[in-house]
């Protein structure tokens, strides 16, 4: 028996093109939806893979950086090193070999830590200067793209330490994932780099 509907006639029991039609549309759809599933996964990892990688090679800068510092501090400005020399001379010698210059990122003159305690401000200011040149607006701005959540404020040095005579720099924070919602999606990120202080 055979049916028509507009133009098209076909014999029961034989496909329907306009069924087939919306099949394929209906497959494509299905397609197209685990693809954009799939990219969104992958511009996930290569944000973390970003972050991850900038992130480290700063610690590892940061850490190398401030275990010189330390020699600096605790040895070219004692006193006893420039016996018969002057404050003078002894003031030159640290800019000189101690210190590269007076940029705040990347020297300090204060001592920044203690027995086991360090000072955070120094560690952020250190990991600002290897992470983007001492561009605060520029690191905050890179921590942004990458989705670390909150950016600089979302840097966490608390854990930083030293034990017997190595500096356990310690990054913590947060990676949110591409297209999440709320906090779901986020994954916490700790790094560590040891460095020996020059102390000896």
């Amino acid at each position: 028996m055979r049916h028509q509907e507009g133009n098209t006639r076909y014999v029961r029991g034989e496909k329907n093109p306009r069924s087939e039609r919306g099949m394929v549309t209906l497959e494509a759809c299905v397609f197209l939806l685990i693809f954009m599933f799939i990219m969104l996964f992958m511009l996930g990892l290569f944000q973390m893979s970003m972050a991850q990688g900038a992130t480290a090679h700063a610690v590892m800068q940061s850490s190398q950086s401030l275990s010189m510092d330390a020699y600096s501090i605790s040895k070219l400005s004692d006193a006893k090193i420039f016996d018969g020399i002057g404050d003078l001379l002894g003031l030159i010698a640290i800019k000189l070999i101690g210190n590269a210059g007076d940029n705040p990122n990347f020297v300090t003159e204060k001592k920044w830590y203690g027995s086991t305690d360090v000072s955070a401000d120094v560690l952020k200011l250190r990991f600002i200067g290897y992470l983007s040149g001492g561009d605060e607006a520029a690191a905050q701005s890179f921590l942004k793209l990458v989705r670390v959540v909150d950016g600089l404020d979302g840097l966490d040095f608390s854990e930083t330490e030293i034990l017997n005579g190595d500096l356990y720099f310690r990054l913590k924070y947060k990676v949110q994932y591409a297209f999440t919602v709320g906090s779901i999606g986020e994954i916490e990120v700790k790094q560590t780099a040891v460095t020996r202080l020059w102390l000896e």
